[in-house]
């Protein structure tokens, strides 16, 4: 499970520190993909991209939904000091330059660039006594 809020600095070739706590093994290996709603990169174990990809290739609409996720995604491995290094193309899909904002969100997590989630952060939610009354 991924919680938290991380801000961190990435460098010109990509390379970003993922916070410790969101790695299980020294050498785990994650899947990048584009934000499917908004401009960020998500970050799923890839044993639970896996479990995504099963699910999609058994449903032709979700397959169909699926493509630019799939076309976009990249396999990263944990290196040094807890660091992966996102792909150019997601970075530029995303808008991260050298400011960075690591996000858990349950079963993934996302790097969005600083500026752009102190933005979404100022748009007003719903309070969350509304939210989780729809996992009712």
């Amino acid at each position: 499970m991924f919680f938290g809020t991380f801000d961190r600095h990435m460098e010109k070739s990509g390379r970003i520190s993922i916070p410790r706590r969101f790695i299980s093994e020294p050498n785990e290996v994650f899947v990048l993909t584009k934000g499917e709603d908004s401009w960020f990169v998500v970050v799923h174990r890839l044993k639970d991209w896996e479990k995504i990809l099963e699910k999609a290739a058994n449903n032709p609409i979700i397959s169909m939904y699926f493509k630019e996720t799939l076309e976009s995604a990249s396999k990263v491995q944990i290196f040094s000091r807890c660091r992966i290094v996102v792909p150019s193309h997601l970075r530029q899909y995303a808008g991260i330059k050298d400011e960075a904002t690591v996000v858990g969100s349950n079963s993934n997590f996302e790097i969005w660039d600083g500026r752009r989630w102190r933005d979404d952060l100022t748009e007003p939610a719903p309070p969350d006594g509304e939210i989780i009354s729809l996992l009712d």
